[in-house]
């Protein structure tokens, strides 16, 4: 679980020390950008399906590269740390920062999600165990979880409205575990808070957990989907949530296969609901503030900042609705020993990947859909994508040597942008556009040497249409 929260610290000098720490301040630049003809523009409002984990660490920085929204974490043990009737407004800094960043334009989304010592059924399990009273109505006193998502949206009503419930929960071991509970158990706990949620705020909307493929295939998202449609009352319910979630990292390719998978799972039971991914991200091992093995499905800074190209174009082909990197800052869990996933040091240099996601959420926004194509002999990927007025041909090298590509031409001339949203006009050959595309060199799958987890450095062609 790769999860840290803006509500950690109950205390109040704490708390509003940490919101200090970075407001205001954007990312140091060394040294100087090549010359271009074109630099990748964002509109003036922000996409909102583009997402940073916890932007409001470095809210000038998020806002010069386009973060529509972020997820924040609640934790329920601080927000209600002696019984039920307890409110402990310090526990978000009496709002001050939410406010902040909803006034920058940002959606807010948050995310609930460990159970205090006194609301536990097994206090031993402290945070990750099955709420108290968790079967009986969700309006019902006793149902403590009920109480409180009634609670938080209520006083969140028309400033958050997108909620998600618990974090992958499907991993059933070791440091990462938040919820001892079986899966009918979370079913009871999503059933329970999409009553509440939506009785007190009709525009509510219910997203799961984040689901890590990886752990278990999608066995526990299976079940679950089962327990909710098969639900009393499922139908007139919309199977008690909004939306399905994801968390994807490390290998872009896997998008297709992962996500074309859960839709399936759901349709299987009837049930049709929108995606997000609102965890993705790829490790660098080469970053000289913290080296790694190279190993590991780890990659070079490069490759991270490919990753945010590939990965976004990837998903947008695929309908995801809410896509989001984790994270803004390193912050304290990094230094903690945690990993670098952080678009921002925490000496407020930026990685690579931070001018990536610029200019995707330049070049992307206002995507209504598209393809993929995939080359199985090239290993050449060409994903298209539609907007009013463009169309752009993102494509990438998955092999370990150097390849060409052509892109069927709509007009004479064109622009070719890097992964960094640099540009130059280039023309048209006959009716094609010609590339030669850089390979992958990021073997670093420790099972397979054969096996490049990230594609080469992308070209996005923008042609007006």
């Amino acid at each position: 679980m790769r999860m840290k929260s803006l509500f950690s610290v109950p205390c109040r000098v704490a708390a509003v020390s940490s919101f200090v720490l970075l407001a205001g301040l954007a990312p140091r630049v060394a040294g100087n950008s090549p010359s271009y003809a074109a630099q990748a523009s964002r509109p003036s409002t922000p996409d909102p399906r583009f997402g940073v984990v916890e932007a409001w660490r470095a809210p000038a920085a998020a806002s010069e590269i386009g973060v529509g929204w972020e997820r924040l974490t609640f934790w329920w043990k601080n927000i209600q740390p002696s019984g039920p009737n307890s409110y402990n407004l310090w526990a978000t800094d009496r709002d001050h920062q939410i406010n902040h960043e909803i006034a920058t334009g940002r959606q807010l989304v948050g995310l609930l999600i460990n159970t205090p010592d006194w609301a536990a059924l097994n206090p031993a399990q402290h945070g990750d165990s099955i709420p108290k009273g968790l079967y009986l109505p969700y309006n019902n006193p006793g149902n403590y979880w009920g109480h409180f998502v009634k609670l938080i949206v209520a006083h969140y009503k028309g400033r958050i409205n997108d909620w998600i419930l618990w974090n992958e929960v499907s991993i059933p071991t070791g440091k990462w575990r938040t919820w001892y509970g079986s899966v009918a158990d979370y079913a009871q706990l999503v059933k329970v808070a999409y009553q509440a949620a939506k009785a007190v705020n009709p525009k509510a909307q219910i997203i799961l957990s984040g689901d890590p493929y990886w752990y278990d295939h999608g066995a526990f998202f299976t079940t679950l989907m089962a327990d909710l449609s098969h639900e009393p009352g499922a139908a007139a319910n919309q199977d008690y949530f909004d939306d399905a979630n994801l968390h994807l990292y490390s290998r872009p390719s896997d998008y297709r296969m992962i996500i074309t998978l859960y839709n399936q799972i759901m349709a299987r039971y009837g049930i049709q609901k929108p995606m997000w991914l609102s965890e993705t991200n790829a490790l660098p091992y080469n970053d000289p503030i913290r080296r790694y093995a190279r190993s590991g499905f780890f990659g070079t800074m490069q490759d991270q900042a490919s990753y945010i190209i590939e990965a976004f174009s990837l998903a947008l082909a695929l309908n995801v609705q809410h896509i989001e990197v984790n994270r803004m800052v390193d912050g304290t869990d990094f230094t903690a020993g945690g990993e670098p996933f952080g678009l921002i040091r925490n000496d407020h240099t930026a990685r690579p990947e931070y001018y990536a996601y610029r200019a995707a959420t330049a070049l992307y926004a206002g995507v209504t859909g598209g393809s993929i194509s995939y080359d199985k002999h090239s290993e050449i990927y060409v994903v298209t994508l539609h907007k009013p007025g463009a169309t752009l041909y993102v494509t990438w090298n998955q092999s370990p040597v150097t390849r060409q590509v052509r892109i069927p031409a709509l007009a004479g001339s064109a622009i070719a942008y890097d992964k960094f949203g640099n540009g130059n006009e280039v023309a048209a050959s006959g009716k094609t556009y010609r590339f030669t595309l850089q390979p992958s060199t990021d073997n670093t799958d420790p099972a397979n040497p054969k096996d490049y987890v990230i594609g080469g450095s992308p070209i996005i062609l923008v042609q007006s249409s």
